[in-house]
């Protein structure tokens, strides 16, 4: 049996947004009926698995286990069959074809395709011959490898009726029990009408031809697309199509007849239409799609889903070759950069200790599920699994949905041992409550990962009493700044210093550039300084301090700013100062140019402090206190922290958290990037930015200064920008009588902090 990979993958579009606003108000509801439910004498809230496991979901990837066997070469095409590995591999001097058994790879026999230049598919026939299907001088060939090594040419890939194609891309060779070639081509033929200009309008079509032995053609197939080819363990053929009006079919081929009553049509194929790779099985076709593996059953039009593939270390697109039978799975990859290796995989319980990683649309996170991967494939004693809380069965809204379980696993004790938050959870009231573990405790533990290891600025802002309940692999800075003109020079400001600063160079509040409908100044001043109204520790607030009616006369007179040309604003003097985010060195360069050099951070106006904020970014982890693999699970995480930067290769913006890595990113911010040109190598630009002038701002290698400002910014930082979403939603609600003159300022900051105590007093 052969597999082959489909034409396409779909991916679902991730949602970058704040959930909690819709759901915690629910969770935390629930916090108080569980509490009021528990004996008189304050019992501990009862452990209720609530996680809905549907039949997609319900399979468990710790109820098989895995051996592997790394390969000899870094194959391009494999097929396995009855413990032997049929392979080709590319070298300057040709097409290396090689058979050798499973258990003793390289033992067997090898041979060579001369001049060949690619390799685009591999079958084996019964006589364990092997056939290729390849190109060589501008022409595509079949080679025949006989089980003596012989290399012969069987014919070259010609296809009938196809003269008039535009384009022909071959896709697959396979041959039959009888002996007949089916080649799976791809092309644009021409449909017989003409567009606009009197040209001639081609469609992209799919052909199965079937050759016999001589390569005579008997007939072919034809449909919009052909998901994939498979063999049955009799060599009979079956093609998984779709027509053109999005019909999905079974299609079986003989050499004899290829009749329309033969085609059944799936009306519940599942995703099977965005296959990476799909393989006849016990019960009708294997495949992988997107991060998992699956098993339908054509008769019942059921889809089972088996495993996660990053439960063992497998991408789906690195998958050369996989089958199922009598509940076995094996399958051949490329994962790493290495060698090839083959996987078997039975079901039995796994000598790994399993541990499970939540959260909310971690399917569809392509650096999660990399790093879920890597860990997997190369850890011999843990392994990690994936449970998405993302709702498939909530068509409006199933990030909602998914983000409301997974809050309400945490509060009754059942959820998975490590939670990945990306703005979900509320780190802050969980900590307080004592539902994740101390990370502290676990470096101290650990010689080869101590606290050191990360930018402790960083992890002190983030702490609560002392410990540490969350971490990330990177962070950004949230701060405000303008030309040393105008702030004087001044790091940290109060609110009555920052309006007297604006007031001096002839302007008001209003000139501070930054704040929108998204990000509101009374949002933005909260989520950089609500540790100064809050204690999390003791989950206690103060509302009506000074400090907090300053934040809200400031938000009060900011009537929205300057909405025109920013550099034109800047360069005129009606925009003074700037709120936003430095994500790196080249972000702080860009700004420094924009104002001429002359930049300083005087930070959002507070009570006390440099008002510059860090946030974490990549990716929020937490350790499940109520974990039975607290060790393990801590594995996982200092992984993930320790190599997220380098999967994402800094992409998702912002400063590496491991402190070895942001000195490597600083040195490489300081040496310029080049392309090799016509004579010598040419620098490039860092980072390019377009202005609404059509100016353009490039920046090169950051000088020594460049970088002593971006640490200090880091050293000097004393906040963190946190969202509390729930927290947030009360303040603006309340502070918009306070706006419209409908209530007093002390009315509005009581009403402020009898409810958010209510809030915080409701989750202990």
């Amino acid at each position: 049996m052969q597999s082959l990979k489909g034409e396409c993958v779909k991916e679902k579009q991730r949602k970058h947004k704040n959930w909690l606003t819709a759901v915690l108000a629910v969770v935390f509801a629930a916090v108080m009926f569980l509490s009021s439910c528990g004996s008189e004498s304050g019992s501990a809230i009862e452990k209720v698995q609530l996680f809905d496991e549907s039949e997609e979901s319900g399979s468990n990837a710790g109820s098989w286990a895995a051996s592997h066997v790394s390969l000899d070469w870094r194959l391009e095409e494999a097929v396995v069959k009855d413990g032997t590995v049929y392979g080709c591999y590319m070298e300057e001097n040709g097409l290396h074809v090689v058979v050798s058994p499973v258990e003793e790879t390289g033992s067997g026999l090898e041979a060579l395709i001369a001049g060949a230049e690619s390799a685009l598919s591999l079958t084996v026939d019964s006589e364990e011959n092997v056939y290729i299907l390849g190109e060589k001088d501008a022409a595509t060939m079949i080679w025949r490898v006989g089980s003596d090594g012989d290399v012969t040419e069987a014919g070259e890939f010609t296809l009938d009726d196809a003269a008039e194609a535009k384009t022909i891309t071959p896709k697959g060779l396979f041959l039959d029990s009888a002996g007949n070639f089916y080649f799976w081509a791809q092309m644009a033929v021409p449909t017989g009408e003409r567009n606009s200009n009197g040209g001639i309008v081609h469609e992209m079509v799919n052909r199965v031809y079937v050759k016999d032995a001589d390569m005579q053609s008997l007939f072919y197939l034809s449909t919009q697309s052909i998901l994939g080819v498979c063999f049955d363990e009799e060599g009979v053929p079956t093609v998984l199509a779709r027509a053109s009006e999005g019909t999905i079919y079974l299609q079986e081929v003989t050499a004899q007849s290829v009749e329309q009553e033969n085609r059944t049509v799936l009306t519940n194929a599942g995703n099977m239409a965005s296959a990476d790779n799909i393989a006849v099985s016990d019960e009708g076709f294997l495949y992988s799609s997107g991060s998992a593996l699956y098993q339908f059953d054509p008769e019942e039009e059921t889809t089972e889903k088996i495993f996660e593939l990053s439960s063992f270390g497998i991408s789906s697109s690195d998958i050369l070759f996989m089958e199922m039978h009598d509940g076995v799975i094996e399958l051949t990859d490329n994962y790493g950069d290495d060698t090839s290796e083959y996987m078997r995989l039975e079901q039995g319980e796994s000598s790994k200790t399993v541990i499970t990683l939540g959260g909310v649309m971690l399917s569809d996170d392509a650096d999660v599920q990399e790093l879920v991967t890597q860990f997997n494939r190369y850890h011999d004693d843990i392994q990690v699994e994936i449970v998405d809380y993302y709702d498939d069965s909530d068509e409006e809204d199933g990030v909602t949905a998914g983000v409301e379980q997974l809050n309400l696993d945490i509060i009754r004790n059942n959820a998975p041992d490590v939670i990945l938050g990306n703005g979900s959870i509320d780190f802050d009231v969980y900590a307080g409550l004592g539902f994740f573990t101390d990370l502290y405790e676990l470096m101290k533990m650990d010689a080869d990962c101590p606290r050191d290891t990360f930018v402790t600025q960083v992890l002190e802002l983030y702490e609560t009493n002392g410990h540490l309940y969350s971490i990330a692999p990177a962070f950004s800075i949230y701060s405000m700044w303008g030309s040393n003109g105008t702030t004087q020079g001044k790091c940290g400001v109060t609110f009555e210093e920052m309006i007297q600063l604006l007031s001096d160079a002839g302007q008001d509040i209003n000139a501070i550039y930054g704040f929108s409908a998204d990000e509101p100044v009374l949002t933005t001043l909260c989520t950089v300084g609500m540790d100064e109204f809050i204690d999390w520790d003791s989950l206690t607030c103060d509302f009506e301090s000074e400090a907090f009616c300053a934040v809200l006369q400031f938000a009060a007179q900011y009537t929205g700013g300057y909405t025109g040309n920013l550099s034109a604003g800047i360069a005129s003097g009606e925009v003074l100062l700037i709120s936003s985010v430095i994500t790196g060195v080249s972000s702080y360069q860009i700004w420094s140019e924009r104002f001429d050099g002359s930049l300083n951070f005087i930070g959002y106006p507070t009570a006390e402090g440099t008002g510059t904020a860090l946030y974490y970014r990549g990716g929020q982890l937490g350790i499940n206190a109520e974990s039975d693999n607290v060790q393990a699970t801590w594995e996982f995480v200092k992984y993930y922290i320790l190599h997220r930067y380098d999967v994402a290769g800094g992409e998702y913006q912002g400063f590496p958290l491991v402190l070895a890595q942001l000195e490597d990113y600083f040195a490489a911010a300081m040496v310029d990037d080049t392309q090799s040109g016509s004579e010598a190598e040419e620098k490039i630009p860092k980072d390019t930015y377009y202005d609404e002038n059509g100016n353009v701002y490039c920046v090169y290698a950051a000088s020594e200064s460049d970088i002593e400002a971006v640490r200090d910014l880091i050293e000097k930082a004393d906040r963190r920008f946190e969202y509390h979403t729930e927290i947030l939603d009360i303040i603006n609600e309340e502070a918009a009588y306070y706006f419209s003159g409908q209530k007093s300022m002390e009315d509005v900051t009581a009403l402020i902090q009898n409810r958010v105590n209510l809030y915080l007093q409701e989750l202990k």
